[in-house]
């Protein structure tokens, strides 16, 4: 199914002819990549309105298309740059600059990186145009014709091409294939089959019948081949016959059996040569006997057990040999298409001779003969060794293979162990055949160069012994490949010998150490030796160990120096003679950590409960004066009705509202207590015994005075 593509009011408006009376034809010249969704957040009206594509990220001209359907174009475009994008959509552009159709959506129709080819075939489905309107470039330039040599598209053949089978340029599918071409589980040939020097063989198991089937209109007619009892040694079995059947293709029975063992031919019924019936036991005139003069056989000449035949010689006694020849015996040399046996023994083999080739052949025990052509005997069709094509390898003098030497799979060339000096697999033209392999323990070898060992390999690493020579990668390379000085040295080309640096890892990287006072060798790192002689901030070994930690340290005086010691400590910027702030400060000095001067709230712990005693001595007998002013008692009395008077004219206590109160005449008591005189009364506290209040200031804080932090790794670039 294709893609839907929206047809822009531009686009339609420019596919319409002037004057309304038909359609114009337009080259699509460009596409537009969109690197971010816009279709699903727009409507068709807003659509078919576009001029430009929204987040369009650039144009392409290595497209194609081909109307594939009258409402389908198949495009095929590639992109080949180093640009990384994601594609969401496209739209086609007219040769005049008109936007004409757009597609979009809201995932990524492919995603294109710096190393890849963009290559996007798509089927566009216009709905309301005629896609044939447009027209697009050849898309073999994006897909060329496949070769052997070019991957591409390829057209495929015809049966009439298939069938002729000339085309080298056309893909054969497996229908036209079929009817070409002979499957190997079975064929059925309308043609004639022609071999050309070459055999048919017809091989299957002992108890199945072997051999070529002659049948009309799809019935058996005659059968001829090898028969299917079983091979019991000796040539017995697998006997040749042929077998004839009735007019609706039944079995009929054997004609002619011929042994394998004896080489007998036994005919069912007597056979007849030129309307004659041959002679035999049944039919045989023994008056009718070869004239002297000669004549022709008709039949089969046996001689019995110690009889001889001599042609061209006299029987001389001395010659066992049943046949005697004087000269030599012609087999089937009447045409140069003939070919004459010879059968010798008891085995279903023969001597053979022909036009192109003598030997022997036996189905059972194999073959050997001399071709004529190549002058090569052959073993079983295998051309046999011998000092003419053949130098053999001298188990004690070794020797040289002119060719290749392939080994069957699982077979493997085992050599002595060797050594860097001595390897064992070499080059001839080495000079010293010091420079190869060499195995040095189980799991290792190595590899060696004028006797020196370059490198050796094992199950758990690979050593080195030379500097390694490799391409260097692109910068910014972050893969596994081997990084070479000039990759580390261009990529730690930004930064300085002596530079420090902090950054949040545990591990150096490349070019770095530590900043942890560690002692190192001149030698080792003489461009940041140099750099520490040159810093102004060299300082004698004891000079460092008494606070000046921050410095260089010239070592041993000889051979060594120390780095500065920066892991745990905070950092501050030298004063350089400044003097209002960290005066008189030594460059790389040391300093303890410090409080700015502050006050702490105090408070006492409390004492507990407790009493002081309290007394007053004596003073003498003495009286003190008394005053009374005298003092009076209320009495409440509630009113009471009196007879002859009005309401509240009297007064008595068990009146039921008692609101009215009078009091009684004062009365003293007539005490009084005199004047003492002038005099003192001494008091005294007693002492609660000798203590303290104990004052508590509460500490907080740690070991050391710091501010907020984060812990890096301070790393001084070495070399």
């Amino acid at each position: 199914m294709g893609l839907l593509i929206t047809i822009t009011d531009a686009g339609r408006a420019a596919l319409v002819a002037p004057g309304h009376d038909g359609t114009n034809g337009h080259r699509v010249a460009a596409i537009g990549l969109v690197t971010a969704p816009f279709a699903p957040d727009m409507d068709r009206a807003a659509l078919k309105a576009l001029i430009a594509l929204p987040h369009e990220h650039k144009r392409v001209t290595t497209f194609g298309g081909a109307n594939v359907a009258p409402d389908t174009i198949h495009v095929t475009l590639t992109d080949d740059s180093a640009e990384q994008y994601t594609l969401y959509g496209f739209g086609l552009y007219l040769e005049n600059g008109v936007l004409a159709a757009v597609y979009g959506q809201a995932t990524p129709i492919m995603e294109k990186s710096p190393a890849a080819i963009l290559l996007l075939s798509v089927d566009i489905q216009f709905a309301t145009i005629d896609a044939a309107q447009l027209v697009f470039g050849d898309t073999t330039f994006v897909n060329p014709p496949a070769t052997t040599e070019r991957a591409g598209v390829v057209k495929l053949a015809t049966q009439a091409e298939v069938d002729a089978g000339e085309d080298d340029t056309r893909a054969v599918t497996p229908r036209t294939a079929a009817q070409r071409y002979a499957a190997l589980t079975g064929a059925r040939f309308t043609g004639d089959v022609h071999l050309d020097g070459a055999d048919v063989v017809l091989d299957g198991p002992a108890e199945r019948f072997r051999g070529v089937a002659c049948k009309t209109a799809g019935r058996m007619r005659w059968f001829m081949g090898v028969d299917n009892a079983p091979e019991r040694g000796g040539g017995r079995g697998s006997d040749f016959t042929l077998i004839s059947y009735t007019d609706d293709g039944e079995w009929a029975g054997g004609v002619m059996v011929i042994s394998r063992e004896h080489g007998t031919v036994h005919l069912v019924k007597r056979p007849s040569f030129d309307g004659h019936l041959a002679w035999d036991a049944g039919n045989f005139d023994p008056a009718e006997y070869l004239p002297l003069a000669g004549g022709v056989l008709r039949g089969d000449v046996r001689l019995e057990p110690g009889a001889r035949l001599a042609i061209g010689a006299p029987l001389l006694g001395a010659l066992k040999a049943a046949l005697q020849v004087n000269g030599g015996i012609a087999i089937d040399r009447y045409s140069d298409e003939g070919s004459g046996r010879l059968l010798l023994g008891p085995n279903d083999g023969y001597l053979f001779g022909d036009n192109k080739s003598v030997g022997f052949y036996s189905p059972s025990y194999g073959s050997f003969q001399y071709l004529f052509a190549d002058r090569t005997f052959r073993i079983d069709g295998k051309i046999a060794w011998h000092a003419g094509n053949v130098t053999p390898l001298d188990q004690k003098k070794g020797g040289t293979l002119a060719g290749d030497l392939a080994f069957a799979p699982g077979k493997r060339l085992k050599l002595a162990p060797g050594s860097a000096s001595a390897p064992s697999l070499t080059f001839e033209r080495d000079g010293a055949l010091d420079t190869g392999l060499y195995h040095t323990a189980d799991g290792q070898f190595g590899v060696s160069c004028n006797g020196a060992a370059v490198v050796r390999f094992a199950p758990t690493q690979t050593t080195f012994e030379r500097p390694v020579t490799v391409p260097t990668p692109a910068a910014g390379d972050r893969s596994t490949r081997v990084a070479t000085t000039e990759w580390v040295l261009a990529a730690l080309g930004t930064t300085a010998i002596g530079q420090i640096v902090f950054e949040p890892r545990t591990t150096v990287r490349a070019g770095f150490l530590k900043a942890n006072g560690a002692v190192l060798k001149r030698a080792d790192y003489p461009a940041l030796w140099a750099y520490a002689q040159a810093s102004g901030a060299l300082v004698a070994e004891d000079v460092w160990h008494d606070g000046r930690s921050g410095c260089f340290s010239s070592g041993d005086g000889a051979t060594t120096f120390r780095l500065p010691e920066l892991r745990g400590e905070f950092l501050r910027c030298w004063s350089d003679d400044r003097s209002d702030t960290d005066p008189q400060r030594m460059i790389g000095s040391f300093q303890r950590d410090q409080h700015r001067y502050h006050k702490h709230d105090a408070y006492s712990s409390e004492s507990g409960e407790h009493v002081h005693p309290a007394w007053t001595d004596a003073q003498g007998q003495h009286g003190h004066p008394v005053h009374d002013p005298g003092h009076g008692h209320p009495v409440r009395m509630g009113r009471v009705g009196v007879v002859a008077t009005e309401y509240g004219q009297g007064w008595g206590p068990y009146n039921w509202d008692r609101q009215d109160v009078h009091g009684t005449e004062a009365a003293g008591t007539n005490i009084g207590i005199g004047d003492a005189g002038n005099h003192g009364h001494n008091v005294g506290i007693g002492g609660a015994g000798r203590h303290v209040h104990t004052i508590t200031v509460n500490g907080d804080g740690g070991n050391e005075a710091r501010p907020r932090n984060v812990a890096l790794l301070a790393m001084i670039r070495a070399y």
